[in-house]
């Protein structure tokens, strides 16, 4: 594991998801690590608003270090993530403080060679965590700088 990764994971407070479907959990990488389990679940409904979820996340971790672990349907090695279409975590992305650590979670086959088209409202991710057989792969995107100034 990256040693800024790591550094900012046994600080932070952690926010998630429920896996759906095909979608690898990483909560096996955060208990092999001993790190902190999931604080916070965010709710698998498209009824609930990501502005909302956003506000609820600002209120509950207001001086927090935060690791947003987020699933996707593709990324490539610059963060950039493809979701389902809807737009629903770039929307919740940008109203979560900029500092938080963004982690998408995927499979090996969700991992572009390619780079993907990313689009003014795509929110990208500073670390991808691949779930392989015999554990997880680290990569960090180097997609916000800002984010590895934050962490040092």
């Amino acid at each position: 594991m990256s040693s800024t990764f790591e550094s900012y994971l046994r600080n932070a407070s952690v926010v998630g998801f429920e896996p759906m479907q095909d979608e690898p959990s990483y909560e096996s990488f955060l208990s092999a690590h001993g790190l902190a389990p999931t604080e916070f679940l965010i709710p698998a409904s498209k009824e609930i608003l990501p502005e909302d979820v956003g506000q609820e996340l600002r209120d509950t971790y207001p001086q927090n270090d935060v690791a947003v672990f987020m699933p996707g349907r593709q990324f490539d090695l610059s963060g950039t993530r493809h979701g389902r279409g809807h737009g629903w975590y770039d929307r919740l992305l940008t109203h979560v403080p900029e500092t938080w650590l963004r982690v998408g979670v995927l499979s090996p086959d969700l991992l572009s060679a390619e780079p993907l088209v990313r689009k003014a409202w795509d929110q990208p991710v500073d670390v991808l965590l691949v779930k392989r057989p015999n554990g997880f792969e680290v990569i960090e995107t180097g997609a916000r700088p800002k984010f590895l100034e934050h962490s040092d």
